[in-house]
Formats: structure tokens, C-alpha cells, sequence
């Protein structure tokens, strides 16, 4: 697992946007652009409220934002609100609905 681990780190510190297929940074876009819609919409769900409730009480950080927060929030939180958010409605992934 290491070694796996190493590789994919080495992949990382070495890949250069400008390196990247057209085909490739087109299709991060999308995915971006799709996850996003997923976590502005997961936001009016019971969930999406849950999670906005939990994260005010998170500490103000310089850290990372979570749509709804009107301040920054330590960014293990902002990982965890956004995640939920953009599974709240199970469209994520590609859903076609």
C-alpha cells in the first residue's frame, strides 16, 4: 500500500495543468459544476438544514466556506457540510433524473 501511495503522491507533485488533456479538464468542469448544483440544492432539504445548524457552530477559521455560513469554518467541517450537502438528494455521481 505504500508503494500505491507513493505513486499517487509522485502523481500529484508532478502533473501540470497545462499538461492535461482538454478532454480531461472538460470533464473535471462538469463533475465541478455538477457537484456544486448538488450542494446549492441539498441545502433546502432536512438534512441540508441539520448540517447548516451544525456548521454555525463551528469556529470561525480562516478555513474553508460552506454555502449558508456567512463565515469561514474550520475546514474538516467544511468537508463534512459540503459532502452531506452534495449527497443530500442522492444526485450525485452523474444522476440523470
Amino acid at each position: 500500500m505504500a508503494t500505491a501511495n507513493k505513486k499517487l503522491i509522485r502523481f500529484i507533485e508532478t502533473t501540470r495543468f497545462e499538461k492535461l488533456p482538454k478532454a480531461v479538464i472538460h470533464q473535471v468542469k462538469r463533475a465541478m459544476l455538477d457537484t456544486s448544483g448538488c450542494i446549492l440544492s441539498g441545502l433546502k432539504t432536512p438534512l441540508g438544514n441539520s448540517v447548516l445548524a451544525l456548521s454555525r457552530q463551528s469556529p470561525f477559521s480562516e478555513g474553508a466556506t460552506v454555502p449558508g455560513i456567512a463565515h469561514r469554518v474550520v475546514p474538516n467541517m467544511a468537508a463534512m457540510a459540503n459532502s452531506f450537502l452534495a449527497n443530500a438528494l442522492d444526485a450525485d455521481d452523474g444522476h440523470r433524473m
